[in-house]
């Protein structure tokens, strides 16, 4: 049974990564998990910090000097937020919460010998998802609800398969300009759509789910399908 929303007020205070209780380091990797609570989260990030959402995060959310949009990080998804960069987020309802991965310069070199120069330029990422992202945040949910905790071991193969799925996932992302939908873009699209069938959808729900213009999505949908 999924565990309900929750809410907080939206003018809470921003604080750090030390709001959550369960933080720590296993071997180069530093951790944090948040559980189903709202939360006020500003952070400006040393290092390339990627996210395992385990639920649907609606929030206003800011990205280095970016004006503040509302966005929805989806379910059993990943959002790629690259060193030397700022976030603020303010989550009004969280289901689940998420688990964050801090990586160091000797983990990223051991086991990948290219360099993510162009993902940091490229900026934050989110909504990034895959069969094999959508497993690890399922494992790692069912784990908290059974145990409601997770071994150093278990930390580090999620911290692995969550860097590796996210960087492949960046890295064979379609070349298709942002003027229209990629094929990974298309399929998260619908992927929504046919996930929240029995809700009153609007044009305003799909532009923020999908982090993108409502011209943007027309287009391409109508480029695709040949219906708007």
């Amino acid at each position: 049974m999924a565990q309900p929303a929750s809410r907080q007020p939206r003018w809470a205070l921003f604080r750090g990564l030390e709001q959550f209780e369960t933080r720590g380091e296993t071997s180069g990797v530093g951790y944090c998990i948040a559980g189903p609570r709202p939360y006020a989260l500003e952070f400006s990030n040393t290092a390339d910090v990627i996210c395992l959402l385990l639920g649907d995060i609606n929030s206003n959310t800011k990205f280095e000097d970016d004006s503040e949009q509302s966005l929805v990080f989806l379910n059993e998804s990943t959002a790629f937020h690259p060193r030397v960069g700022n976030v603020r987020v303010r989550a009004d309802e969280v289901r689940y919460g998420f688990l964050a991965f801090s990586y160091a310069n000797d983990f990223q070199h051991l086991i990948d010998d290219r360099g993510i120069e162009k993902q940091r330029l490229d900026g934050s990422r989110n909504n990034i998802r895959s069969d094999a992202i959508k497993f690890l945040a399922r494992y790692a949910k069912e784990r908290l609800q059974k145990h409601g905790r997770l071994q150093p071991l278990e930390l580090q193969f999620l911290a692995l398969g969550t860097y590796v799925e996210t960087m492949r996932q960046l890295e064979t992302a379609s070349t298709v300009a942002r003027g229209a939908l990629s094929d990974r873009e298309f399929a998260l699209l619908c992927d929504y759509i046919e996930g929240n069938l029995e809700d009153k959808l609007s044009c305003a729900d799909l532009s923020r789910a999908m982090n993108l213009p409502l011209r943007t999505i027309h287009e391409s949908v109508k480029l695709r399908t040949g219906r708007s």
